[in-house]
């Protein structure tokens, strides 16, 4: 599809879209063209895609310079640009909407749509689907300026590609629902989250039942989403409602093969049960708790008490359940026992070295 010239729908529907929102006569179109052509001439120094965005130049150039950017193939884009450059500058960063005006960003959001339509996901070759790793990126953009009730968020919310558009696998990081991950970060309306974790939930549960399968062990949904849902932890505020989050461990707890996997880890039990205060949330809390200190684990081994984290979380779970559930009862009194014993040794070992290292360096004074 990308091998099409400049007759392409794409191609026309673009130049029509910077015809339209510009309101630019042929005058308009000619003298615009000619001035274009002079900022190409003045050198590849000169011509940055970026910085000319960020300039006080008429918005219709600046779309010039974003069609360039979102453009799925240098050959779809009706301007001239250097074809050679055109992956330089494909990086969707440099389009900020909100310090847009609100006519470009309305025709950015357009382009957007343009783009998006033009790929299939399912047969679009690694440059095009490169461009959809990209969108993603400008739709969370999209998602934070449009309001809520915009149709075009919705629409937007809902061609949102919660898995990498291409699998890949590195010492540093691999693929697997990382756009996902990146809408629950994102300052979003909650709304488009739910979204996503609905889509996400569906997989998961296609995968359960043998229906689909995952492109790279490594992109298992499950084990993703269990990771990617707990990436709060490591921010200074959770970036969505406790209510979200309290159905999305339920959800996992409810699910029929998550035996011999360890979904949760340990230290973050504490932070888990934090999350989940509150009346409403103590069916959630107990089932993870049992999950937690009662269920097969696999390799990953039974609930360890050492660290103040993982202590707090078994403590807290002792606390609420020990005195009604037997069971657990059982399990975490031994449990508690043996992490304080390990964390008294380890303090104590440090203590000691923390004396001897004072000793010798008292001598070097």
């Amino acid at each position: 599809m990308f091998s099409l010239t400049r007759t392409d729908p794409y191609t026309r529907k673009v130049r029509d879209l910077v015809t339209t929102t510009f309101n630019l006569s042929g005058r308009d179109i000619q003298e615009h063209a000619e001035v274009w052509k002079n900022w190409l001439d003045l050198g590849e120094q000169k011509c940055n895609l970026h910085e000319l965005i960020k300039s006080d130049v008429k918005d219709a150039f600046k779309a010039r310079a974003i069609t360039i950017l979102l453009a799925p193939d240098i050959k779809l884009v009706p301007f001239v640009w250097r074809e050679k450059d055109v992956k330089n500058y494909l990086f969707i960063e440099s389009i900020k909407l909100a310090d847009l005006s609100p006519k470009l960003q309305d025709f950015t959001v357009k382009l957007l749509e343009l783009g998006i339509d033009s790929i299939s996901p399912e047969d679009a070759h690694e440059d095009a689907r490169n461009a959809l790793f990209f969108y993603g990126k400008l739709i969370l953009q999209a998602l934070v300026v449009l309001k809520e009730d915009d149709p075009r968020a919705a629409w937007l919310a809902d061609r949102y590609e919660i898995n990498d558009p291409i699998p890949y696998e590195n010492i540093d990081s691999s693929s697997g629902y990382e756009p996902f991950r990146s809408i629950l970060s994102a300052d979003v309306p909650e709304k488009w989250k739910r979204l996503a974790d609905k889509k996400i939930r569906n997989i998961i549960c296609a995968e359960q039942e043998d229906r689909i399968q995952p492109r790279g062990d490594w992109e298992e949904a499950l084990g993703r989403y269990a990771s990617h849902i707990q990436i709060g932890f490591y921010g200074e505020k959770f970036p969505y409602s406790a209510e979200l989050f309290a159905s999305q461990v339920s959800f996992i707890l409810h699910l029929p093969r998550i035996t011999g996997r360890a979904l949760f880890p340990m230290y973050h039990a504490g932070k888990i049960l934090k999350m989940l205060a509150g009346d409403a949330y103590k069916y959630i809390r107990h089932r993870f708790a049992r999950y937690m200190i009662l269920a097969d684990h696999g390799n990953h081994g039974a609930y360890r008490v050492y660290d103040e984290e993982t202590m707090t979380g078994a403590l807290m779970m002792f606390d609420e359940f020990g005195g009604g559930d037997s069971e657990l009862c059982s399990r975490l009194k031994p449990i508690i026992t043996e992490g304080q014993r390990e964390i008294q040794e380890r303090q104590t070992s440090a203590r000691a070295t923390n004396a001897r290292v004072n000793e010798v360096l008292s001598r070097m004074r």
